[in-house]
């Protein structure tokens, strides 16, 4: 295993126990290894001899590659990230990503070939459960709070029942994005079915 492989896990592992989703380092994982071979085409096997005119020759051609600019301003998150923990963990002196300019992002509305809903189509889709067996009943309440708080499925198998506060309509996500802690509302209705 070479330097940038054993830095690439370490980070990793400091994401993982903090209690990061595994899709998040499925993705920062996938970035870092686009990196590393675009580090080994110039024969680059150590992080601290890379400085920012080479980060920036790889921001250029990430972004002159990418079909999308969303593609290459995630990559380039994960790249920063990385060299955050690399500085934080005195792995490097200069982090090569410091003052790193992403880029501009527009506003992304989702399109109906994306898989949104109509409300038509998300009211059949509610009303799918048979709510005459309790199976049904826990169907219908896992998606009237999937509808009603817009949690996200991992947020949605880490919940307890004591997460869950029907009287008042609050319901508490443990470690969601970003190992955060949150207090979301929830509809009446998604009340009505976690209490019966």
């Amino acid at each position: 295993m070479n330097s940038l492989d054993t830095h690439r896990a370490a980070f990793l592992e400091s994401l993982r126990v903090r209690h990061y989703a595994s899709s998040t380092l499925k993705h920062y994982g996938g970035s870092l290894d686009v990196f590393f071979r675009f580090l080994v085409e110039r024969g680059v096997d150590d992080p601290r001899v890379v400085s920012r005119e080479l980060v920036w020759d790889y921001q250029q051609g990430l972004i002159a590659r990418q079909r999308s600019i969303w593609t290459a301003h995630a990559r380039l998150i994960a790249l920063r990230r990385f060299f955050e923990h690399l500085e934080k963990t005195d792995a490097i002196l200069l982090n090569p990503c410091a003052g790193m300019v992403l880029p501009r992002l527009g506003d992304r509305l989702p399109s109906r070939r994306g898989g949104i809903l109509t409300p038509g189509e998300a009211v059949r889709i509610l009303n799918m459960p048979d709510t005459q067996r309790p199976i049904g009943i826990r169907d219908r309440a896992i998606l009237e709070l999937f509808y009603s708080t817009g949690i996200r499925l991992e947020e949605m198998t880490r919940l307890t029942i004591h997460d869950v506060d029907a009287r008042n309509g609050f319901l508490r996500v443990n470690r969601g994005k970003f190992a955060k802690d949150r207090v979301v509302p929830m509809g009446r209705k998604a009340c009505d079915y976690v209490r019966e």
